[in-house]
């Protein structure tokens, strides 16, 4: 473990690596570091209003969307129908299952109390 402290300057972590360079050199990387900073954070700026515009987007269709139902309201032509995509998904559950019945999911495991004992006393 000492050689490996000795090889890389000490135990100081990454401090050790800043005392070996001049002022200058250290002034040189904080100055790329913060370049780099500002790259990344123009990424983030543009990412987060392309973003927002999608956004916008989407928020306008809905209320187009909005509009045009309202208007095949007015005309008696009634609201879309928003159960075309519900019946379109598949039934995960079997269409026997019905659990007032006391079968069918558990088959013979499901709950059964025990017989009432005899033993009670009472006279």
């Amino acid at each position: 473990s000492s050689g490996i402290n000795a090889e890389y300057g000490g135990s100081s972590g990454s401090g050790g690596v800043e005392s070996r360079l001049s002022p200058e050199e250290q002034m040189n990387r904080m100055e790329a570091m913060r370049r780099a900073r500002e790259r990344l954070q123009a990424q983030v700026d543009t990412a987060a209003q392309e973003e927002a515009a999608k956004q916008r987007e989407r928020d306008e269709q809905q209320r187009q969307e909005k509009i045009e139902d309202w208007e095949r309201h007015k005309r008696g032509l009634g609201y879309k129908s928003k159960s075309s995509t519900a019946t379109s998904k598949v039934s995960l559950k079997r269409d026997s299952f019905n659990p007032l019945a006391g079968h069918g999911a558990g088959g013979s495991g499901s709950y059964r109390p025990s017989r009432p004992s005899m033993n009670r006393g009472g006279g």
